[in-house]
């Protein structure tokens, strides 16, 4: 069986390495990047934030125990989210890439370019197709979204994307709108 967990912030580590695979996981997605352009490469700007951790030896001790590496991106709809996964993919390449556009892509976002869910839908699913046409071919993406606001474009991914690994761990009070997370999937 596949087993996967996923890394905002990861440390390099043998310890944490083994912890990971201590836990039967295979498959371990590493934040590389984005926040409106901000690889998380080495030698790249960090805003203050970003790690260097989508590397090839910072993630041996993960490799090392035979757990595959993808990275993920925490996208915004803005051009330079695209260009840093072309970044940070020319400094460590991946078959798989996930995206994870959050609030900034709801319509009532203030960094939204649209106005009404059918044309976020539209721009979101644009947004992947023109990010395909510059990965390599056969570069599978996914997704992982919060697709329980009411605003956000989950569609517009879902028809772009290979796969979508929907967040569902949110607790209900930070739904804005008190949205239930399951059912917003089958909208």
């Amino acid at each position: 069986m596949e087993r996967s967990t996923y890394f905002w912030y990861y440390d390099g580590t043998d310890t944490k390495a083994q912890q990971v695979a201590d836990t039967g996981a295979t498959i371990a997605y590493i934040k590389a990047g984005g926040d409106q352009g901000i690889a998380w490469i080495p030698g790249a700007p960090t805003g203050g934030f970003a790690r260097p951790q989508w590397d090839a030896d910072y993630l041996l001790p993960l490799t090392d125990r035979h757990v595959t590496c993808y990275p993920w991106f925490y996208n915004w709809p803005v051009e330079a989210d695209k260009e840093v996964v072309m970044r940070a993919l020319a400094h460590h390449s991946s078959p798989v890439v996930v995206l994870n556009p959050e609030t900034e892509w709801r319509v009532q976002s203030p960094h939204s370019p649209y106005q009404t869910l059918a044309e976020g839908n539209a721009y979101a699913e644009a947004w992947v197709r023109d990010l395909r046409f510059r990965l390599p071919a056969g570069t599978r993406i996914g997704c992982a979204p919060v697709p329980s606001w009411a605003d956000f474009p989950y569609e517009g991914f879902c028809a772009a994307c290979d796969f979508s690994q929907p967040q569902h761990y949110w607790h209900d009070e930070l739904m804005a709108g008190g949205e239930n997370q399951v059912e917003a999937h089958f909208r």
